[in-house]
């Protein structure tokens, strides 16, 4: 199902171009504590995103949250 606004284009527009520059550019990452959520927050954390991390698991948040930090 697409959201179609008045100009006919869909509220989200697919990503045709991939982003190429991450410096700077604020990320919001939920399950960020393991697995595709760890590797998408070490991956854009050294391409120079501003990056908020979220997860359940505390400690282990704190963990990937060092290592994007080092």
């Amino acid at each position: 199902m697409t959201t179609v606004t008045r100009s006919g284009r869909g509220l989200f527009a697919p990503l045709n171009t991939p982003i190429r520059n991450w410096q700077g550019r604020r990320v919001w990452i939920v399950g960020a504590s393991t697995g595709i959520g760890e590797a998408l927050a070490l991956d854009l954390a050294a391409r120079g995103a501003r990056l908020a991390l979220s997860a359940r698991g505390v400690e282990r948040l704190q963990a990937v949250r060092a290592a994007c930090m080092a």
